[in-house]
């Protein structure tokens, strides 16, 4: 499949985002001053997976291993990039002002990140005018042709690995063990955004001291997910919203 893609400036891929990071770009976004968020969600983890079922390994790659009550949990987190309205380094003509510098994932967009995610135009933001056939750059089999991105997409993918067994630390350092059940929601985390940076440098400074959080709580906006959850004799957080200022639910689906 050969699909053309030329960027129109249009600003939309930068617009109200929760942009995900590596931990060295969530240190950097923050001495922008900017926000970041940490995105928690928890996946039963029962059993280890075959070692030749790759979605699994996939996951298991990119999350840490935790526990909620008695059930064993894989616990994914999302450094978040997070602005409403348009990219505070998107000047005025559209233009990124960051743009040397700007995080794997803008680079790689409009391809994708994740191995399992089959690449479409209608998922999107772009115009149309954006996958015009006459447009030098082109996109084939869902990733660019350019080496140079190929070399990027794999960078990406290595960092979310490596990144993964430091969140843990991340997480304990700033006493956040809340996280919703996984493909129905994220618990989302708002730390005083010096407290998070110190915890993020400390970690890329190799510093990971102390043991992780090993008890996790879960959450959800169904009913019937948290009596399921109970009834495997996980942790579950008894009701929703959250009783704090600095945490929120997103619910991928409307509540029971």
């Amino acid at each position: 499949m050969d699909v053309h893609f030329g960027c129109t400036s249009c600003g939309k891929c930068c617009t109200d985002l929760r942009l995900p990071l590596t931990i060295v770009e969530a240190t950097q976004w923050l001495e922008r001053g900017h926000t970041v968020e940490v995105l928690c969600d928890a996946i039963p983890w029962p059993l280890e997976p075959a070692s030749t079922d790759a979605m699994a390994q996939h996951k298991r790659a990119s999350t840490f291993g935790a526990r909620s009550g008695t059930l064993p949990v894989r616990i994914g987190v999302i450094l978040a990039a997070t602005h409403y309205g348009p990219c505070p380094n998107l000047a005025d003509d559209g233009l990124c002002r960051i743009y040397a510098s700007r995080p794997m994932v803008c680079q790689i967009y409009p391809a994708e990140v994740n191995p399992f995610v089959r690449f479409s135009t209608s998922a999107k933001g772009c115009p149309p005018e954006a996958w015009d056939s006459r447009n030098p750059a082109f996109i084939q089999g869902g990733q660019w042709v350019s080496e140079a991105l190929r070399t990027t997409i794999e960078r990406s993918r290595n960092a979310t690995r490596s990144d993964a067994r430091h969140k843990a630390a991340i997480c304990a350092a700033l006493d956040i063990s809340l996280a919703a059940l996984a493909n129905e929601g994220y618990v989302i985390h708002r730390p005083p955004a010096r407290q998070l940076h110190d915890a993020l440098k400390r970690v890329s400074d190799g510093d990971v001291g102390g043991e992780a959080l090993h008890e996790w709580t879960i959450a959800s906006n169904r009913a019937s997910t948290r009596d399921t959850l109970d009834s495997v004799g996980a942790t579950v957080c008894p009701s929703l919203p959250v009783a704090r200022a600095d945490v929120e639910y997103l619910p991928l689906f409307a509540d029971e």
